[in-house]
């Protein structure tokens, strides 16, 4: 079943040790996080990573990659360290079967 914003979100502040499992986020933490979230898609799409058109419905395979690569970009305001390269290595390998979009590739044959 495909995850959401919120649950990424979620996901990275754990990561960061900022909320812990099962605890609701503070408003301004949430907010923080919540405003890499479109910045770090879209970086990981231009570098040709992975590419999620949707936020809301962000693929299993792919969730618990975006959600440290999310940590990784927001570690520096809470003050963390945190090292998204592994992260993005996992992401390639989630989409290297699918292609980078991770949509089915449409074949011509001749």
């Amino acid at each position: 079943m495909a995850k959401t914003r919120d649950q990424l979100i979620q996901r990275a502040a754990e990561r960061l040790q900022v909320a812990q499992a099962g605890q609701p986020l503070a408003a301004e933490d949430r907010e923080l996080i919540d405003a890499n979230v479109v910045p770090v898609l879209r970086d990981l799409a231009a570098r040709r990573v992975c590419d999620i058109v949707n936020p809301n419905n962000i693929p299993d395979e792919l969730f618990l990659g975006l959600a440290d690569c999310l940590a990784a970009a927001c570690a520096e305001d809470f003050g963390a360290t945190f090292d998204g390269a592994a992260a993005e290595v996992r992401l390639r390998a989630a989409t290297a079967r699918y292609g980078y979009s991770g949509a089915p590739v449409r074949t011509d044959y001749f």
